[in-house]
């Protein structure tokens, strides 16, 4: 059985059978609406899954996502997954290690009510989240936060450590949520569920391998080949497959690979913005469509207010939005669901695969190589001055060969820029300094590029809960949602790949250039930046969301004073730049922060704020005008 492309799913655990099985039933049809089927099985286990695919097979299996065997073909396989008695077979002989041999992006639950034991299991790459916590004796976990919050006798608060640091934009390595008392599963781990009780396991371990060997071109051509691949994998039996399609390298790149595998069926979706010349790709994505001869449109978004996206996400899914964009991707999904595509897929994860390996740089000084560590500090992109160069060399190499645990202090002083905003509170920045651990991925055995790359493709953006906001793009549509360049095999390949690969003086991931040469347009190849949102945001919040802004976190009740320095917040906003100046972007980043962490606050307090302040007269709808690529009918 499967949760469908719009659905989640809702559980309780109740081993000691605290709860009659009809109250239970009731609770959870209640918190997670009208829609869903409600099932127990045995005397410990109730489910209840919005929008099911399929019925409860025993053992039970319940996949939210996509798993495939490990040896699995190219295509097809990702939606056939193993079947559950031979996966419990599996799980009765190895433990949660027998998930080592699944892949997928995936949360999973595979339980025999006979015996009332089982698991609870997430990814290795977090792509699918699952939430936990524990309401009188029982285990409640859930795909989504709002049903399990619904579930509780009453909402949680604010969790204040958790909401630090999403408001200092720090990482926080537990597996907290923004409310008091839920937590994450983390990627990788799973709960044995058992009539004594539950227990928290790790079922997926990083190794270090040995380096590929081969030649560069080899290497180059293997490295299409499992791109292509990964690719071919994610479309599965896709009906209606869809692209979001931007002019940068990594939707490029998977578009490039989808078109070789499914030619006739592609169809590409984007947002493009005349007025903003730095952000808008229109021209790449033309070239694109016209070379692959693919079917296409493009969103024109002009104007329109970040702050009504913030509270439209807010009022849908009862948690901050950390893109700045919905208030155009929404109707950019809706459209693309209305066409009657099944499954849209991205280049989420390209930044963080193929990017520098720059922490080699410490490898080579622990390995007491100075020579070879200044021939490798020549091959890094943008490297000019000398004292670029020196500061790049004590922020990679000094002080990334340093032990774990390095004060904030040292990593300033040895060129890690990152800083604390200036608004936070004494109490704020405490509580971010105290559990503070900047380089925790140095404890992991292997060299330090390595551990620095699994930590930026696992735990980057857990505090923000990046993965799952992706899927809260799609949900509401019925859309399916892959990313072809976070495909586990194709990750562990990258793994191992020579880090002095990813090195090149003139651009960024030459290897990914080098492999989609002849197949992605060299203008996209050849291009030295790609284009952020920061202009769009930073121009709503100065023009017609000013007054908003000004209104919400300068008022004298301001739920956010609790977490900040007013003062700081009072001059941050009062003295705005231009929109066309350079600290344009930064200051954006901080009022959008504050803004948003005080819609979160407000809407605690009150439940009908975010509906309320979308009634304000000014809100700037965004002007939407359709256009379809030259190719299309």
């Amino acid at each position: 059985m499967r949760v469908g492309p719009a659905g989640v799913f809702l559980g309780l655990f109740d081993p000691r059978r605290r709860h009659d099985e009809h109250e239970r039933k009731r609770l959870l049809a209640r918190a997670i609406g009208d829609r869903a089927s409600v099932w127990s099985f045995g005397t410990s286990l109730t489910l209840a899954v919005s929008d099911p695919e399929g019925e409860p097979s025993a053992p039970l299996l319940l996949i939210d996502g996509a798993i495939r065997p490990v040896d699995g073909e190219p295509a097809g396989n990702v939606d056939e997954p193993p079947r559950a008695e031979s996966l419990w077979q599996a799980y009765e002989r190895d433990g949660a290690r027998a998930l080592e041999r699944i892949r997928g992006e995936f949360a999973l639950l595979l339980y025999r009510q006979d015996l009332s034991r089982g698991l609870l299991a997430r990814d290795p790459l977090g792509m699918r989240p699952v939430f936990l916590t524990e309401s009188a004796g029982c285990l409640l976990f859930a795909s989504e936060i709002e049903p399990l919050l619904a579930a509780l006798p009453s909402r949680p608060a604010p969790d204040d450590v958790t909401f630090a640091h999403w408001l200092g934009m720090a990482n926080l390595s537990e597996p907290r949520t923004l409310f008091a008392g839920v937590r994450r599963l983390p990627a990788g781990h799973a709960l044995r569920l058992e009539p004594s009780g539950w227990t928290q396991t790790c079922h997926w371990h990083w190794r270090y391998g040995p380096e590929l060997s081969g030649s560069e071109e080899d290497l180059t051509r293997e490295l299409r080949d499992r791109v292509e691949r990964s690719t071919a994998i994610s479309l599965g039996s896709s009906r209606a497959p869809a692209l979001l399609l931007s002019g940068g390298l990594d939707s490029s790149t998977v578009l490039s690979c989808a078109a070789a595998v499914r030619p006739t069926e592609m169809r590409t979706y984007s947002a493009v913005f005349p007025h903003h010349p730095a952000t808008n790709e229109s021209p790449l994505i033309e070239m694109q469509q016209r070379r692959l001869g693919l079917r296409g449109l493009m969103l024109e978004v002009h104007g329109g207010s970040v702050l009504g996206g913030t509270l439209r996400y807010l009022q849908e899914w009862g948690l901050p939005d950390i893109s700045s964009n919905y208030f155009f991707f929404r109707p950019l999904l809706q459209r693309i669901a209305e066409d009657g595509a099944d499954l849209l897929l991205d280049g989420e994860g390209g930044d963080e695969l193929f990017e520098t390996s720059a922490y080699l740089l410490a490898d080579r000084l622990r390995a007491g190589r100075p020579i070879s560590l200044l021939r490798l500090a020549r091959h890094v992109r943008g490297i000019g001055s000398r004292q670029r160069r020196v500061r790049m060399l004590l922020r990679f190499g000094a002080l990334g060969a340093l032990p774990a645990g390095s004060p904030r202090a040292l990593h300033a002083l040895l060129g890690d820029t990152t800083e604390l905003p200036p608004y936070l509170s004494p109490v704020t920045r405490a509580a971010i300094e105290t559990r503070e651990d900047l380089d925790s991925w140095k404890r992991s055995a292997g060299p330090r590029w390595w551990n620095s790359l699994v930590d930026e493709l696992t735990g980057g953006g857990e505090t923000t809960g990046a993965a799952e906001h992706h899927l809260r793009l799609t949900r509401p549509w019925g859309l399916g949602k892959r990313h072809p360049l976070l495909d586990l095999d194709l990750v562990l390949w990258v793994l191992r790949l020579p880090a002095e690969l990813s090195f090149d003086r003139s651009f960024s991931r030459p290897l990914q250039r080098r492999a989609f040469a002849g197949r992605v347009p060299e203008e996209v190849l050849l291009r030295p930046t790609k284009s952020y949102f920061d202009s769009i945001r930073s121009d709503s919040l100065l023009g017609a969301d000013l007054p908003l802004v000004r209104e919400l976190l300068l008022a004298p009740d301001a739920q956010i004073r609790r977490y900040t320095r007013p003062e700081a917040v009072r001059e941050l906003i009062e003295r705005p730049p231009a929109a066309a100046a350079a600290a344009a972007s930064s200051w954006g980043a901080l009022v959008m922060q504050l803004l948003t962490g005080e819609c979160w606050l407000r809407q605690q307090a009150d439940q009908g704020f975010a509906a309320k302040m979308l009634e304000h007269p000014a809100l700037e709808e965004p002007q939407l005008r359709w256009r379809a690529s030259p190719l299309a009918p």
